[in-house]
């Protein structure tokens, strides 16, 4: 197959979404033109994101991960979806950060009163546990609905190892892309 036929010399499908061309013909042997073209050719703009990955695993054999990037894609590139926009019309942001503590230190000071107004900025403080809700100071709404037990590091020796910690938030069911935008970042640095 030659480029132009892969579809890797077409301009108009080089990323879609923040997937590169290259990147999906490296894993499925397909540039974007190419898939957009074929599902286009099936017939699924007028199906479900489900059918569509249905179709994908049974007529390409592409793997879970594929099916859901290829469907995505196709459903940004024919202007379905926005970019960070779920299958109900919602957005979702995640923030994660890397910090130089134990795992113990960490969870207490993003818990406390300090933590949570650098991540949450909330109007008050935030009971952390599942299902507890929060306004902001931005005039955001969210619960919090899951939260992983905290790994169990014997004296925290990995994260002693590591020499570094991850925390994450994500901020789910918001309404348009300047939410995302304008989202949960921290207003300012933290140290410890």
């Amino acid at each position: 197959m030659s480029n132009d036929e892969s579809g890797s010399n077409d301009e108009s499908y080089k990323l879609v979404g923040r997937v590169s061309t290259e990147s999906v013909f490296k894993a499925t042997g397909k540039h974007w033109v190419k898939w957009i073209e074929l599902l286009d050719k099936a017939g699924a703009r007028s199906w479900t994101h489900a059918e569509i990955v249905a179709y994908l695993k049974k007529k390409y054999r592409l793997g879970p991960w594929w099916q859901q990037g290829v469907t995505l894609g196709f459903e940004l590139a024919i202007g379905r979806r926005i970019e960070g926009q779920n299958l109900k019309g919602q957005y979702t942001t995640t923030i994660t950060k890397s910090f130089t503590v134990s795992v113990a230190k960490l969870w207490t000071y993003l818990v406390s009163a300090a933590g949570q107004a650098i991540w949450f900025q909330p109007l008050s403080p935030v009971e952390i546990k599942a299902g507890a809700q929060f306004e902001t100071q931005d005039g955001f709404y969210g619960e919090i609905r899951t939260l992983k037990k905290k790994p169990a590091y014997p004296n925290d020796v990995a994260g002693s190892q590591l020499g570094k910690e991850n925390s994450g938030a994500a901020h789910s069911c918001l309404e348009s892309q300047r939410q995302v935008d304008a989202g949960y970042r921290p207003s300012r640095d933290c140290s410890f």
